[in-house]
């Protein structure tokens, strides 16, 4: 992952451990390159064991900075911190059961940049108001444009236009297909989103995160794509039930010849199709 100044915060301690955190997701990438396959492992072990220590050390230290300025969300970047350590929990235990393959290595990597890009990029931007925060008017569809709209341009610096804010067409062979189907208990309210992204796009905005030409879709690429999709649609759901809670429920990339039965029998709240310089993609949400 490259480092960007964009990235910086103003607020010395926290931005100096934020590139911390970027050179040791680069050293867990790195260890991929070790023809070796023990080698592989152990170079994963040194960055798994870092990474736990440190990730708890600057979260707890990034709360503490949030308390003393009084920010407003506090409570809600704190669930953010919470969720992303029981992610890391979850995925050592993946791969200590796989012995420490190559797949699992690269799925734990394609989901620790997506997730620490993002949230440098976005929600750490907000605690020093560095960023315009996401509209919280109108429809489903209005919000799922504003948030992926304004999120791929902090992240990847590309302007994603609306092609179609009511996209009926069908997801071509070839799409990376990802569901995620999200819940909240309290308000018994759920919902399912399908994001299908062009194999162009996939490859091209996961390059750009991890600063390297990608020619094939793998396990790095799938498990940063499920990220981002997971985010995005938890993002969408805060703004449009401001007093809910959501939690994911399932998040899995899915076969484009399985679409349909996926898809569910009735019209979605949203269906939109953005284009780019990078290609298109497309999102179905529908209410559960």
């Amino acid at each position: 992952m490259i480092w960007k100044d964009s990235y910086a915060l103003g607020v010395d301690a926290l931005d100096r451990q934020h590139r911390e955190l970027f050179e040791a997701v680069n050293l867990l990438s790195s260890s991929l390159e070790k023809s070796d396959q023990e080698s592989c492992k152990m170079a994963c072990i040194d960055a798994l064991t870092y990474l736990e220590n440190y990730t708890i050390v600057h979260f707890d230290d990034e709360e503490e900075y949030q308390r003393s300025i009084g920010y407003i969300n506090y409570l809600q970047h704190k669930r953010q911190h919470d969720a992303f350590l029981k992610t890391i929990s979850y995925m050592k235990y993946e791969l200590m059961e796989s012995k420490f393959s190559r797949a699992a290595i690269k799925r734990f990597s394609g989901t620790l940049t997506s997730w620490l890009v993002y949230h440098v990029t976005n929600s750490d931007q907000d605690i020093v108001g560095k960023r315009k925060g996401y509209s919280q008017a109108g429809s489903m569809s209005r919000i799922l444009q504003n948030v992926m709209i304004k999120a791929i341009d902090d992240m990847f610096h590309i302007s994603p236009e609306v092609a179609d804010d009511n996209y009926m067409g069908d997801f071509s062979e070839g799409d990376l297909l990802c569901l995620v189907d999200i819940n909240d208990d309290t308000l018994r309210q759920g919902y399912r989103f399908i994001f299908a992204l062009e194999e162009l796009f996939a490859l091209r905005t996961v390059g750009s995160l991890i600063g390297k030409k990608l020619d094939a879709v793998d396990e790095l690429v799938a498990s940063a794509i499920g990220e981002l999709s997971n985010i995005f649609s938890l993002q969408v759901l805060s703004l449009f039930h401001n007093n809910g809670e959501f939690k994911e429920k399932q998040v899995k990339m899915i076969p484009s010849s399985e679409i349909a039965k996926y898809s569910l029998p009735r019209e979605p709240e949203s269906s939109i199709l953005f284009s780019s310089d990078m290609g298109s993609f497309s999102i179905r949400a529908w209410k559960r």
